[in-house]
């Protein structure tokens, strides 16, 4: 699949070069072109750095990933992935059904434990300064903490 990561930070960078690792088509980007050169290295498989309007063209499933506040402007982990026991959660949030399976099925190729919080309005409890944001909690642990905000996710469909 191609993925275009719009914010290839510490979160969209993790994601980016683990999705390249397991052979997607990647294209990491960033306002600052220069500073991706390291993170495309890493990322191997043909993973390729661009600016986000490319990412956006090149794409059939973009990752946003940025803070919450600056999602209006746009447009609108330490621990390894791959390892035996429980996996790092990672909490997502969408208004459409079919991306967020997409999703889904991305965070789970990269490794990792999706958590479905709902529609982008709840995008919030886990922004940047949140408890979740950029931890290296388990799925259950982010289940956990945002309580009564997340619903399971159980063959293709929202529970």
């Amino acid at each position: 699949m191609r993925m275009g990561i719009v914010g290839s930070g510490k979160i969209g960078g993790f994601v980016g070069t683990s999705c390249s690792r397991t052979g997607h088509e990647v294209l990491c980007a960033s306002r600052h072109l220069s500073k991706l050169d390291g993170l495309v290295q890493a990322a191997g498989n043909g993973a390729r750095r661009g600016t986000p309007d490319e990412a956006i063209e090149f794409s059939e499933v973009i990752l946003l990933s940025i803070p919450f506040v600056d999602g209006p402007e746009f447009g609108r982990s330490r621990r390894v992935a791959h390892c035996d026991g429980p996996r790092i959660g990672i909490p997502l949030a969408s208004d459409d059904a079919e991306a967020m399976d997409v999703a889904v099925q991305l965070v789970r190729d990269a490794g990792f434990d999706p958590a479905v919080v709902g529609d982008l309005s709840q995008a919030r409890e886990f922004d940047y300064g949140t408890r979740t944001y950029a931890s290296d909690m388990t799925g259950d642990e982010v289940r956990g903490v945002l309580g009564g905000h997340v619903r399971m996710f159980r063959f293709g469909k929202l529970q």
